[in-house]
């Protein structure tokens, strides 16, 4: 999938939607590290090196590629600007956006210098439609309450499951098209 913008308009990007291959684990630690950073004002507790090994952020990218990962890049003329990505998780081994070991866990992050473009919103169109035709019925996930993105996962339909002082576990059902 392209998407192509109006060529009077200098803020809007051309930018292809595509699947992640399983050897990009580099873009995976970088979505989620990216994803974590969300807030500009807050410094990351660990320096990246360390926080990737964390037990609790190494969940979602150790042995990426195995059953049940997904995932969705946008690229402009090589640059990765963002991706979204879902994983499978159990009951022992989960992270806070967890629902049940059929329900992926999704994370999604956009490059700074592009948010507020419609990115995101398409990347997480796109990891659905992948989902779907995986065999999912919903995509769940975590949000801190002041994150903006919780915003987007309003509009694209996902429901708050439960709220807690930090935030909110949201999923979102997926319907086959038609």
């Amino acid at each position: 999938m392209t998407e192509v913008d109006h060529p009077l308009h200098p803020d809007l990007l051309e930018y292809a939607i595509r699947d992640l291959r399983d050897d990009e684990v580099a873009i995976v630690k970088a979505t989620y590290l990216s994803a974590l950073a969300w807030r500009p004002d807050r410094p990351l507790p660990l320096p990246r090196i360390l926080l990737l090994a964390h037990p609790e952020v190494r969940r979602y990218h150790a042995g990426w590629g195995r059953v049940g990962d997904l995932g969705v890049v946008a690229e402009s003329n090589g640059e990765v600007l963002g991706a979204a990505l879902c994983r499978l998780f159990t009951e022992e081994d989960h992270g806070e956006g967890y629902v049940d070991p059929s329900t992926p866990e999704l994370g999604i992050a956009v490059n700074k210098e592009h948010r507020g473009r419609g990115i995101g919103g398409r990347l997480l169109a796109a990891l659905e439609a992948r989902a779907r035709l995986a065999g999912y019925g919903q995509l769940s996930l975590s949000v801190d309450r002041e994150n903006p993105s919780a915003r987007l996962y309003r509009r694209a339909g996902y429901e708050v499951l439960s709220e807690d002082e930090d935030g909110y576990l949201m999923a979102k059902h997926l319907r086959s098209p038609g």
